[in-house]
């Protein structure tokens, strides 16, 4: 079904995060530090805090996202955890 005149036509269908997560595949993830917390060990002596973050592009549909002379939406980068 095409898009009505005057309206963006975007090839996918809407996906979750969850269901993009997902797809991408736990190799996709990678492990950074992302604050330093307030319990230090031997091991972890700057109680540097880590998690397991993904990075996909993607482009959000919103009416409140100012789009491109194509009428499109930008791209923007999900962060996952």
């Amino acid at each position: 079904m095409a898009a009505p005149a005057g309206q963006p036509h975007y090839p996918d269908k809407p996906t979750s995060i969850k269901a993009l997560a997902v797809e991408a595949g736990r190799e996709s993830f990678t492990e950074a530090g992302r604050r330093t917390g307030t319990r230090t060990t031997r091991d972890n002596p700057q109680a540097l805090m880590t998690g397991e973050f993904l990075a996909l592009r993607v482009r959000p549909v919103n009416n409140a996202i100012p789009r491109g002379a194509d009428g499109t939406l930008p791209a923007q980068w999900l962060l996952a955890q």
